[in-house]
């Protein structure tokens, strides 16, 4: 079967873009359906056929890269007629730039040949590319996988706007409590501070949290501003107390911490001096 050998080679050339497309017409039947390896790569007749073809080339030499392909044949019959043939090949592919190879991979070819009026002529030809997915004939772990990718992309992305959110939320509510501060009159009008203050750390659900301001005089007087809850009724509990530092010396850890000069402090009591 020299004329098989022959043609099955000088398609296989051309088609690796390996050799020109002379007197191609004569390998080719008119009717040739082929599939490539990308999703849009459905090839029908001659024309179409050697669009694909030049298109492999055109594309590697506009993205400047050199390409070679190792086949190797690993199944091939003749029908017992002798007049259909079919090749199955491993292609190694290899790619390049400026001499460096950048990318290898596996192609899996099948070229089916008849003999049409003593000629041998190409009919078929299918390229695909393996994935890597094995013992998985349907997928199932590669579905599961990308699916797990997925929600956890969109877990990560929800749980950064709620951040985003968040940070809005408290500006915002920051702001509102900074406007009430402002329009301070007199000493009094702190109440109405810490009650904006309090209403604004409610909306983020933390659960009953007491709401403090503290201010020192230059006597060393320290007064505290405390709504501590909301009963029924809706109507806020507060009260003021009084401290002499000098008396109570866990109070005065505050007034340390002020002078510091810290944004942020956080003071624990334990035993005794949490009942003070």
């Amino acid at each position: 079967m020299e004329a098989l050998e022959k043609a099955h080679e000088k398609i296989r050339t051309v088609i690796s873009g390996q050799a020109p497309m002379d007197d191609i017409e004569a390998l080719v039947v008119p009717e040739f359906m082929g599939y490539g390896t990308t999703a849009d790569e459905i090839i029908h007749g001659i024309e179409g056929f050697k669009g694909q073809t030049k298109g492999l080339k055109e594309q590697a030499k506009a993205a400047g890269i050199d390409f070679k392909f190792d086949m190797e044949i690993i199944h091939q019959r003749i029908s017992p007629e002798k007049d259909a043939a079919i090749f199955v090949e491993h292609v190694k592919t290899t790619l390049s730039k400026n001499g460096n190879v950048f990318q290898e991979f596996l192609m899996r070819t099948s070229t089916l040949l008849e003999c049409i009026d003593q000629d041998w002529k190409l009919v078929h030809y299918h390229c695909s590319i393996p994935s890597d997915t094995e013992n998985d004939t349907w997928h199932l772990n590669e579905w599961k996988a990308e699916k797990e990718k997925l929600e956890k992309l969109v877990a990560e992305q929800t749980a950064d706007l709620r951040r985003k959110n968040l940070d809005l939320e408290i500006e915002a509510a920051s702001e509102r409590v900074r406007t009430h501060a402002m329009g301070m009159q007199e000493p009094n009008d702190i109440m109405n501070v810490l009650n904006v203050m309090k209403e604004e750390v409610d909306k983020f659900d933390l659960g009953n949290i007491a709401t403090w301001i503290w201010t020192k005089d230059k006597d060393g007087l320290i007064t505290q501003w405390d709504i501590s809850e909301v009963i029924e009724e809706g109507n806020l509990v507060n009260f003021n107390l009084k401290f002499d530092i000098n008396k109570w010396p866990e109070v005065n850890r505050h007034s340390k911490e002020w002078e510091k000069g810290k944004k942020y402090y956080t003071l624990n009591w334990r035993g005794e001096n949490s009942r003070m």
